[in-house]
């Protein structure tokens, strides 16, 4: 047992076993270094986004550095959060070498920690602040309004909602494209690298297209190949199936809809987290404001990435290597998983649930598909091979259940719908590596550059997640799934503006693996 002192504070000495000053330790202080962190890459996600959003249009060299460089530093703040938890006994024993070192260094940290600290919780509060102005402002101004849509997609699965409500099949509805676009003046549509737009290089603005498409729904001699009726329907059937209950119900947009899934995604991830760390992490989801601007105003990435977070919480759930039985071959080592009794237990058991909302994940939009090669090798680690297939077979049965209606009626044109996004000439745009071409700060490489760098980065994710010694840790798996789209030939900040969530639930779940964080028990 630990001495302490007359004063009553904790014996700091070498003699002093490390576990002994732990539980004295407010838990919010242990999770300083990673709360810290989980703010200042939330924040400047949300400063990068403020600058994408406010000079995208005008290819700007600084503008595309600045909010390419702040994404990256976010990002590392982010994974430095989500990274391996330590041990409880590391905690301790970190805390005591802190409490160990010369007088001037304490002093010295202590100072630059009071200076940093509050400045990033100033920054957060007032971050979250902005959040709930604007999402106000977007509530009382267009919750109700068509012009609610600041992009095609959004507003054209509202409308393939409505079609599928008055039965009619989207996928085969391309004669009601230029309905659609009447019908949401201020989505526009996506312009191609064909017909007025054939000589451009870098496409036109978004003024410009709406200006453009008003005039060719006004005057249909005016309409050419740059506007391609098929882009109506792009996506799998739950994007828009999604909405069809509000639809059904009469709600004039998917304002509500999208309001609901928001919160039922943070709700998620607070409730992942011990209960004493809630409240700051609340703040911390607030303060990333384009998640929750973007959401309400259509963008459906939380719509799919929430079934996926569903998904990885039943990973968390499997039998991990080295728990049962000795199908587990070491910890995390490559080929380990549960054969035998192991891949029978009660992880095998969740596996239709888990694995049919990440196969629900991927029948709302393709950008989490790049999950399912990690999520079946996480499977395959922790339970065999078998396992693995198992999880896939539910996965697919699960996409293929809101979409089979549509296969069964148009197979080729559903077909078509779903790599319509890799075969359309479309202009380069986003915020990722393809701005500094745009901005002419590097060459702008030809489409299939992207698509290879792309491709190569999550071959490298995945490759990591098969070969490590130990198991990376799959919440982190979330995040690096996504971050290859930064290196497409079209890297919307939509795509990644959800990374801090994922971040605060991968960190979430180091942090219960850890006593000092759970509830206290009377």
């Amino acid at each position: 047992m630990a001495r302490t002192r007359t004063s009553g504070t904790p014996d700091i000495s070498p003699a002093a076993p490390a576990h002994a000053l732990l539980p004295v330790v407010p838990a919010i202080t242990l999770a300083v270094p990673r709360l810290l962190p989980l703010a200042g890459g939330t924040l400047l996600m949300s400063l990068a986004a403020w600058v994408y959003e406010l000079t995208g249009q005008r290819d700007n060299p600084l503008a595309a550095v600045f909010v390419l460089l702040a994404f990256a530093a976010a990002v590392a703040l982010l994974l430095r959060a989500g990274r391996a938890q330590p041990s409880r006994h590391t905690l301790a024993h970190d805390t005591l070498t802190i409490a160990r070192r010369p007088f001037a260094v304490r002093l010295a940290n202590r100072f630059i920690a009071r200076l940093a600290a509050p400045a990033i919780i100033a920054a957060i509060l007032l971050s979250g602040l902005a959040t709930l102005a604007l999402a106000g402002t977007v509530a009382l101004s267009a919750a109700g309004s068509p012009r609610l849509y600041n992009s095609d997609a959004a507003a054209f699965n509202h409308y393939n909602a409505d079609l599928v409500r008055n039965g009619v099949n989207p996928y085969t509805s391309d004669d009601r494209f230029w309905d659609a676009v009447a019908r949401f003046p201020d989505a526009g549509a996506t312009p191609l690298r064909l017909g007025r737009y054939a000589g451009e290089r870098l496409g036109p603005s978004l003024d410009t297209v709406v200006r453009d498409a008003h005039a060719e729904l006004a005057n249909p001699a005016l309409r050419g190949p740059e506007y391609v009726p098929a882009s109506l329907h792009s996506y799998p059937a739950l994007a828009f199936l999604v909405y069809l209950p509000g639809d059904w119900a009469g709600l004039p947009t998917t304002f509500l809809t999208s309001l609901f899934v928001l919160l039922a995604f943070l709700a998620i991830v607070l409730w992942t987290a011990p209960a004493r760390l809630r409240p700051a992490l609340a703040v911390v989801l607030l303060a990333n404001t384009f998640l929750v601007v973007y959401t309400l105003r259509g963008s459906f990435e939380v719509i799919a990435l929430l079934p996926a977070l569903l998904a990885w919480r039943g990973l968390e759930r499997l039998e991990k290597p080295g728990t049962h039985g000795s199908g587990a071959r070491g910890s995390g080592a490559r080929g380990s998983g549960a054969r035998g009794s192991g891949a029978r237990g009660s992880g095998a058991r969740g596996a239709p649930l888990q694995a049919g909302w990440l196969g629900l994940a991927c029948a709302v939009k393709q950008t989490v598909w790049p999950l399912v090669p990690l999520y079946a090798i996480i499977v395959w680690r922790r339970q065999g091979a078998r396992a693995a297939l198992a999880h896939l077979g539910i996965a697919a049965g699960a996409f293929l259940l809101p979409n089979l209606p549509f296969i069964i009626a148009s197979p080729g044109a559903w077909a078509a719908s779903m790599v319509l996004p890799l075969t359309l000439p479309i202009f380069p745009s986003g915020m990722g590596l393809v701005a500094l071409g745009r901005a002419g700060v590097l060459p702008l490489l030809p489409p299939v550059a992207y698509a290879a760098l792309e491709l190569l980065a999550l071959a490298a994710v995945t490759l990591w997640y098969a070969t490590a010694r130990t198991l990376p840790p799959p919440a982190l798996a979330l995040l690096l799934g996504l971050l290859p789209f930064t290196l497409a030939w079209h890297s919307l900040f939509a795509y990644v503006i959800a990374l801090p969530a994922l971040a605060v639930y991968a960190t979430a779940t180091k942090w219960n693996e850890i006593s000092i964080f759970a509830p206290a028990i009377p």
